[in-house]
């Protein structure tokens, strides 16, 4: 390949990337995906906020102790609460969506009360291309895509269970994972998993202890 084709292929790629990176800023602005892990006989657990602003995406990774008591006295969290319980116990199939936006707003609410270590990291999507890539395939995928079985069951009650929260200006959706591994889940779990090594590799320390992240 002489000199003046290496040349126009170059600027080919420098458009390409241009305008991809156009195309993320435009297309998931004031978006969020997260990650909380829960289980019934361990406190201890995690959750993980990636965040779109402008050029960048933050990750924002919270190592769970416990949640504080203080939590039983919200009134928010209380009057939320007694709707999940109402929804667990109903005969009939509650409406979906209602069911998952109680969820929603119970979790920000907890976020509150957490005992936890907090670390964050910000991702350059210039530097990380692919990552950002799977970041927006998950932020515009059906979520009929992201579930394992596509049905509208969500399982309220688990020995263990990651919840999946996605959050931007066009929707505000969720995902309960009992027991999730790559093979029920390969795009969610893919993603949280790159998101680990990611953190990892680019802080290089030891902060995400496995006592706390599980597996991951």
């Amino acid at each position: 390949m002489d000199f003046k084709s290496e040349f126009v292929t170059m600027k080919k790629t420098i458009f390409l990337i241009n305008l991809l990176l156009f195309s993320l800023t435009v297309f998931s602005q004031n978006s969020e995906l997260s990650f909380r892990k829960h289980s019934r006989s361990n406190p201890k657990g995690f959750k993980i906020k990636i965040a779109e602003k402008d050029t960048e995406l933050k990750m924002v990774i919270r190592l769970i102790d416990s949640v504080s008591n203080e939590i039983e006295k919200d009134k928010k969290y209380i009057r939320l609460n007694k709707k999940i319980r109402r929804f667990m116990e109903s005969k009939r199939m509650p409406d979906i969506n209602l069911v998952k936006s109680t969820v929603i707003k119970l979790n920000e609410i907890e976020e509150k009360y957490l005992y936890c270590k907090k670390d964050s990291l910000i991702i350059n999507k210039s530097d990380f291309i692919e990552y950002t890539n799977s970041y927006l395939q998950i932020l515009n995928s059906p979520m009929d895509v992201l579930e394992y079985q596509k049905n509208t069951i969500i399982v309220l009650d688990s020995n263990w269970t990651l919840t999946f929260i996605t959050k931007s200006n066009s929707k505000n959706d969720m995902l309960n994972m009992p027991s999730p591994n790559e093979k029920s889940y390969p795009i969610l779990i893919g993603f949280l998993k790159k998101s680990f090594e990611l953190y990892r590799s680019e802080k290089k320390n030891d902060f995400l202890n496995k006592e706390y992240t599980f597996k991951y």
